[in-house]
């Protein structure tokens, strides 16, 4: 009789714990979707939300709905991207990397009201 309630207190506990615990909600991203390649070097926010990733296609840029691809123009892969005072930086690949980052392309940095 004790191992039966034993039992049925154990199991009810273990579902009342899983039930209460909650989950992260996470979203995944095709390429597809985002318009870009599958490796994504770096992420970023910025202080409005907007989030900045280095892909090997470009920049891609999301505000929460719409994403928005900024393609290097020598079609080199971004490795980092860093925000600053909503100017947008970025590394990319063979960069001559001299231990700053550079400013994003300059069509991109104008757009981002750097």
């Amino acid at each position: 009789m004790y191992r039966i309630r034993f039992i049925i207190y154990f199991f009810l506990l273990f579902v009342v714990r899983t039930m209460s615990e909650e989950s992260m909600p996470i979203r995944n991203f095709t390429p597809e979707l985002y318009n870009g390649e599958t490796q994504n070097w770096t992420i970023c926010q910025a202080e409005d939300n907007v989030v900045y990733i280095a892909n090997n296609k470009g920049l891609l840029e999301f505000n929460g709905a719409n994403w928005k691809l900024y393609p290097s123009p020598n079609h080199t892969i971004l490795r980092s991207v860093a925000v600053k005072e909503k100017r947008v930086y970025t590394g990319c690949y063979m960069d001559d990397y001299s231990g700053d980052m550079h400013p994003v392309i300059p069509v991109i940095c104008t757009q981002f009201g750097g």
